[in-house]
C-alpha cells in the first residue's frame, strides 16, 4: 500500500508540473487566439459543424470528429472553450511521454512540454484552423495513449491499437507521433543494455500494434460509411487515396524528398531570430545528439547486432517523422508534421542518458542544448502571436472592405436582399499583406483574409455573409456561380472601387472585387 501511495502521489505531482507547464507555455505562445475570433479560411465553413463540417470530416475518413464534438464540446467553435480542451490534452500527453521516458528533472519536464505546445504545427492549428485545434490535440493525446499502453501495461498492445484507430480517425497524420515514439524508446533500450532480441520483440510488437489500429481504423470506417451513406472524398489534398497510386520508383523518389522536407523544416523554422541563428542551433543540437549517441554506441558491451539496429533506426527517424509525405505524394503541410517538432525531444532524452552514463562530464553540453530549445521555444511564442496579430488584422481589414462593398449593393436599384442571387469575382486588390515574413506557413499565405473569405468559392462568400456579416445575401452557387466566373460581359467590368464594378447581368448581382480570381 506504501510503495502504491507513493507511485500515486509521484504521478500527481508530475501530472500537476506537466499540465501547468504546458498552461504556461499555451497561454503564452496562443493565449491571443483563445480570446479572439480571427475565424478564415476552412474556419469560416466549418464554425459551426453541424452544416456540412461533420460530413466533410466522414468523407475524408475522420469520423471520430463528430462522437468527439458531442462528448466534449459543441458543433460551434467557441475559442476559449477549443483553447483549453487543448492545452489540456496537451498536458496529459506531456506527463504520459515524462512517465514513459522516466523524466525526473522540472527544467525537461518544462522544456518538453514546450516542444508539444510551441511549436509550428499548433501555431499553424490555432491560427487558421480553430474548429479542429481540440480534435488534432486529442488526435495528438491517443498516439501518445497508444505508446504508453504498448510500453507501459502487459499485453497492451490491444488498446493501444484502438487509440491508434482512434487517432487515425480523427487525424491521420499523428500516426507519426507514435510511430516516432517507439523509436525513441527501442534506441534508449539499445543504449541501455537491453538486448537486441529483447529490443527486437518489442519493436515487432509495435508495429502489429500500428497494423492492428490500422485495420480496426478501416474496418469501422467501412461500417460509418456504410450506415450514413456518405461516400470517401477522392482526389483531394487531404485525402489517403493517392496511396494507391504509388509506385515502386515514385515511393524512393518521395522517400528522398521526405528527408529534404525533414531536415529542411528543422532548419528553416520561421522565427523573429535571424536565419544563421536558427540554422546554427539546430546544427549545434544535431551534433550535440550524435555526440551522445556515438558516445553510447562505443559501448564496448553492445554487440555489432545492437549496434547497426541502434545506427538503422536513427537513420529512419526523419522517415517516420515524415511518413505522411509519402503517403500523400508529396501534398504535406504544417498541420501534417507534428512529429517533426519531436527531434528536439530526442535530444533531451539522449543528453538526458548521456548525463547519467558519463559522470556528470555532459553537463555543459546538456546545458547549452537546454539553453538553446529554449531559444527556439520562445521564438515559436513570438511567432505564433505575430499569426495571431496578422489574422486578427486582415480580418477587421476585410470586414471594413466587405462593409463597403455591401453599401454598394443595396445602393443598386434592382438589388433585393435575400431573393436576387449574388455573385462575388475575382479578390479586391485593396488588402495587401499587413505582415510578411509567414508566407509559408498553413493557412497564413499572403493576405489570407480576403481569399479565405471566399469570394472567389460560393460556400465560403456564403458563410462569410452568414456568420460575421450577418446578411442575407443570396450568394448563387453551382453552374450560376462557375459561369460568371468567366463571362465575357464580366471580365469587361472594372474592379472595385471603380463606378461600374456592381451590376445586374441575367437577373444576377454581378460584385467584381478584383481580376485575379
Amino acid at each position: 500500500m506504501d510503495c502504491l501511495s507513493q507511485k500515486y502521489k509521484r504521478n500527481k505531482k508530475w501530472l500537476f508540473l506537466s499540465l501547468l507547464a504546458v498552461f504556461l507555455w499555451g497561454i503564452l505562445a496562443h493565449g491571443y487566439g483563445f480570446m479572439h475570433d480571427s475565424f478564415s479560411h476552412d474556419s469560416l465553413n466549418e464554425f459551426n459543424g453541424a452544416n456540412g463540417g461533420n460530413a466533410w470530416k466522414i468523407q475524408l475518413g475522420r469520423f471520430v470528429i463528430p462522437v468527439y464534438k458531442a462528448v466534449f464540446r459543441t458543433d460551434l467553435t467557441l475559442p476559449w472553450l477549443v483553447g483549453i480542451l487543448s492545452l489540456l490534452w496537451i498536458g496529459l500527453a506531456v506527463f504520459l511521454v515524462i512517465r514513459i521516458f522516466k523524466i525526473e528533472s522540472k527544467v525537461l519536464v518544462f522544456l518538453i512540454a514546450g516542444i508539444f505546445t510551441a511549436n509550428i504545427t499548433v501555431a499553424a492549428t490555432s491560427a487558421t484552423y480553430m474548429h479542429d485545434f481540440d480534435c488534432d490535440m486529442f488526435a495528438l493525446l491517443c498516439s501518445v495513449l497508444a505508446m504508453y499502453f504498448w510500453r507501459n501495461v502487459r499485453r497492451g498492445g490491444l488498446l493501444g491499437a484502438i487509440f491508434v484507430a482512434i487517432s487515425l480517425g480523427i487525424y491521420q497524420s499523428y500516426l507519426s507521433v507514435t510511430i516516432v515514439l517507439v523509436m525513441f524508446v527501442c534506441i534508449l533500450d539499445l543504449l541501455k543494455e537491453k538486448g537486441f532480441k529483447s529490443v527486437l520483440n518489442v519493436g515487432l510488437k509495435a508495429v502489429g500494434m500500428l497494423l492492428l489500429g490500422c485495420i480496426i481504423y478501416y474496418v469501422v470506417m467501412q461500417l460509418v460509411l456504410n450506415v450514413t451513406g456518405i461516400e470517401l472524398a477522392s482526389g483531394d489534398s487531404n485525402n489517403l487515396d493517392k496511396m494507391l497510386e504509388l509506385t515502386p520508383r515514385s515511393i524512393l523518389l518521395l522517400t528522398y524528398y521526405a528527408y529534404r522536407d525533414c531536415f529542411s523544416r528543422l532548419v528553416s523554422v520561421i522565427s523573429p531570430y535571424p536565419a544563421a541563428l536558427v540554422k546554427g542551433t539546430t546544427w549545434l543540437m544535431l551534433l550535440a545528439a550524435a555526440a551522445a549517441l556515438l558516445a553510447g554506441l562505443w559501448n564496448q558491451r553492445l554487440s555489432v547486432l545492437e549496434k547497426l539496429l541502434c545506427v538503422g533506426l536513427v537513420l529512419l527517424l526523419p522517415l517516420g517523422m515524415n511518413l505522411m509525405y509519402i503517403l500523400t505524394g508529396g501534398e504535406v503541410h504544417d498541420l501534417m508534421v507534428y512529429a517533426v517538432w519531436l527531434f528536439y525531444l530526442l535530444v533531451l532524452l539522449l543528453l538526458d542518458w548521456f548525463g547519467k552514463h558519463c559522470d556528470g562530464k555532459s553537463k555543459p553540453m546538456n546545458c547549452l542544448c537546454m539553453v538553446l530549445i529554449f531559444v527556439l521555444l520562445y521564438g515559436n511564442v513570438q511567432t505564433a502571436n505575430a499569426l495571431y496579430l496578422k489574422k486578427d488584422m486582415e480580418q477587421d481589414a476585410f470586414l471594413s472592405l466587405m462593409t463597403r462593398v455591401l453599401y454598394k449593393m443595396e445602393d443598386c436599384d434592382e438589388y433585393v436582399p435575400g431573393k436576387t442571387p449574388v455573385v462575388f469575382v475575382g479578390n479586391s486588390d485593396q488588402l495587401n499583406d499587413n505582415i510578411s515574413g509567414f508566407e509559408n506557413y498553413s493557412g497564413i499565405t499572403g493576405s489570407w483574409g480576403a481569399w479565405t473569405a471566399g469570394m472567389s468559392e460560393d460556400f465560403r462568400c456564403r458563410t462569410y455573409f452568414q456568420y460575421v456579416l450577418n446578411n442575407p445575401a443570396l450568394i448563387a452557387s453551382g453552374s450560376v456561380w462557375e459561369g460568371m466566373q468567366t463571362d465575357l460581359r464580366v471580365s469587361k467590368m472594372p474592379c472595385y472601387p471603380s463606378d461600374g464594378c456592381i451590376a445586374m447581368i441575367d437577373g444576377v448581382l454581378v460584385v467584381k472585387l478584383g481580376s485575379n480570381s
